[in-house]
């Protein structure tokens, strides 16, 4: 293997064994991994669910240790089918799920018991669990995907699959407990796509708890592309460009326009307590 040669490695989705000494305050945090039936939260069924407790530190977020790894499989009833693309993609076929029911007292117990639920896509997730589980309504949501700085960090995409890469590992794990085993890998590299020093967790769980923010960009025309970079969407009901975000989000987005030499005004629209995120 030559100097210019990328060793990309395998990891099978194994939660790591942890248990050390707190300093300070902590408290728990879920990671939960899902598959579902449907995409529809009022119709979607869930088939699979996998939930790992992590007790984490206040300060800098750092993992002392997992409480505790579940997974389940749900029967969805005998009107659903399973098409072969479906169980390619999933790994879940009939015979898996015939007969296999969710503990939902102990998954409700274990939401109870956590301040954040973390998971890679929290739009989509979200909703279909809260169907579910009611008791879900007050609760804050941490979403990897899209709760990370990772294009201003240097990667192009916000993919699981291309993320996993751009830190020199890859998975293909198909169940929901190994998914969370990624999840957590992700979260915890201390090393970034640069080889500068990372705490993407204390990234996540920082923004997740924060207030969400309307901000309308009022902005003269020959700077509108600047928008497009900052992911503001144009409404075409208000005429004006939105975008929705956290406060430390904010900040760094008014320092890059401020960069770029942006002359228009940024204007608070609206806040909403971070329990709101992902409904």
């Amino acid at each position: 293997m030559s100097n210019k040669d990328i060793l990309i490695r395998y990891f099978d989705g194994s939660i790591p064994d942890i248990n050390l000494p707190a300093h300070g305050d902590t408290y728990n945090v879920a990671v939960v991994a899902m598959e579902s039936k449907g995409r529809n939260p009022r119709h979607a069924k869930i088939l699979e669910l996998g939930i790992v407790v992590l007790e984490v530190e206040k300060e800098g977020h750092k993992i002392v240790k997992v409480v505790s790894k579940d997974q389940w499989f749900q029967d969805p009833g005998e009107e659903t089918t399973f098409t072969e693309a479906f169980t390619e993609k999933t790994g879940i076929n009939e015979d898996m799920v015939k007969g296999q029911s969710i503990d939902h007292e102990k998954v409700a117990a274990i939401f109870a018991d956590c301040a954040v639920i973390v998971s890679y896509n929290a739009g989509f997730l979200r909703p279909i669990l809260q169907e579910q589980y009611p008791a879900l309504e007050d609760s804050v949501f941490a979403c990897v995907r899209n709760q990370i700085e990772w294009t201003a960090k240097g990667h192009e995409s916000r993919a699981l699959f291309h993320l996993t890469r751009d830190h020199c590992w890859y998975s293909d794990a198909l169940r929901t407990l190994d998914q969370c085993g990624v999840i957590i890998k992700l979260l915890t590299e201390t090393t970034g796509f640069d080889d500068e020093p990372v705490n993407y967790l204390d990234e996540l769980l920082l923004r997740a708890q924060e207030p969400l923010i309307t901000i309308e960009a009022r902005v003269e025309f020959h700077q509108k592309h600047l928008m497009k970079k900052e992911r503001f969407h144009w409404d075409n009901r208000e005429r004006t460009f939105l975008r929705s975000m956290g406060v430390s989000t904010l900040d760094r987005v008014r320092k890059s326009l401020d960069s770029k030499g942006f002359t228009g005004e940024l204007i608070e629209r609206d806040r909403l307590a971070a329990s709101e995120r992902f409904k």
